[in-house]
Formats: C-alpha cells, structure tokens, sequence
C-alpha cells in the first residue's frame, strides 16, 4: 500500500491547495446589521459567532427562507434567479435535515420556538482553472437565530469553509454547478446542530 502513496490526483491536488486562491472568506454583507458582538469561534476557523444564554433555552426551530446575496460566483459567473433559489432551497434544506434528527423543526412560529435565518454571501464552484491551476470551492453565509414571537437576537454567526474537490464520499454529485456550495451547506448544518448541543451541556457558554 506505501508503495502506491501519492498516485492519486487527490495526492497532487492536497500537495498544490496550499498554493490554490482561496475566493471565499468572511465578510460582513450588512445582513446581520450589528457586527459587535461577534467573537472568533474557539472550534472552526474563518468563524466568528456571537451567543446569548437563552440559545440554550431552545429546542425548536423554525427555519425561514434563506436568501443569496451575490449576482455572480466569487469568480464572476453570473447567477440566474433559478440559480440563486436553487442554493437557497439547498442551504434550508441541508439545515432541516440535519436538524430534525435530534430537534423538532416547526413550520412556523411560536413560544420556545427559534427562528433561523440567513444569506449566503458567496459561492465558488471547485476545480481545476484552464490552465490546471487548482480552484478552491466552497461558500460564506451570514446567519442570525431569534426568538420566533420577540425577535430578538439570541444567537449569531458569520463563517467561510472551503471543498477539495477531489475528496472521496462526491455520491455523484460531481456534475452540479453547486456541488462545493452544497458539501459546505451539509458540513455547516451538521456544525450547527453540534453548536445547538454544546449550548444546551453547557460545553459552549454564552459569550454575551
């Protein structure tokens, strides 16, 4: 098996992304408004995050529609309407699955419920340029957690992550526009909900 190390392309894609431009990262589009409070995530880089002591109180979740932001991919393709719907219906969609295993995900509203909302800042599709250069893909969103009836903010994150388009587990999904857009949508839920549990143990305190 050493005798094979470094034969796949993955191998040469991991040796050269160090070098690969990095087109997405955290930004503040204004969707939040107040940026303040944000704090550096102690787990995941490129995150910043803010927390009040009554996220923890919540076990419901309303998920509202998310919107896209950008006209164009961070390399500058241009986005249809249907294009930026289809991210959208992703990134909601991605959440309430991963959601649902372990919380209740409510369809609208109401006492002891948390509305999620968000936008998605950027999107880049992965790969290689015409000229073999290696592409990071990936996305950047804004999210804001409130009280479903108060609205008032109880929680809050802006983050970027990034895909290498040569990892295994693409389920055949390698054909979409947005296959990087949607494994960054999927690892993010997944870190959500991870977040939802830390803030429940106690594991993440409140940083306001």
């Amino acid at each position: 098996m050493g005798g094979c190390a470094g034969n796949h392309p993955a191998d040469q894609w991991r040796k050269d992304r160090t070098a690969a431009p990095r087109v997405v990262g955290v930004s503040e589009s204004g969707f939040l408004g107040d940026y303040s409070k944000l704090v550096p995530s102690p787990r995941h880089p490129d995150t910043r995050y803010e927390q009040t002591a009554a996220f923890a109180n919540y076990g419901a979740f309303h998920i509202e529609p998310f919107i896209v932001l950008p006209d164009t991919t961070a390399r500058g393709v241009e986005l249809s309407e249907a294009d930026k719907s289809e991210i959208a219906a992703d990134m909601a969609d991605e959440l309430r699955s991963a959601l649902s295993k372990r919380y209740r995900v409510v369809d609208g509203p109401g006492e002891g419920v948390a509305s999620v909302r968000g936008a998605i800042t950027a999107v880049a599709r992965g790969g290689r340029s015409p000229d073999g250069e290696p592409w990071l893909g990936g996305a950047s969103i804004e999210v804001e957690i409130v009280d479903s009836v108060t609205n008032k903010r109880v929680a809050a994150a802006v983050e970027s992550d990034s895909v290498d388009p040569l990892d295994e587990g693409r389920s055949g999904e390698e054909g979409s526009d947005f296959y990087d857009a949607r494994m960054v949508f999927r690892h993010w839920s997944h870190r959500y909900v991870r977040w939802v549990d830390a803030a429940h143990s106690g594991e993440m305190p409140a940083t306001r």
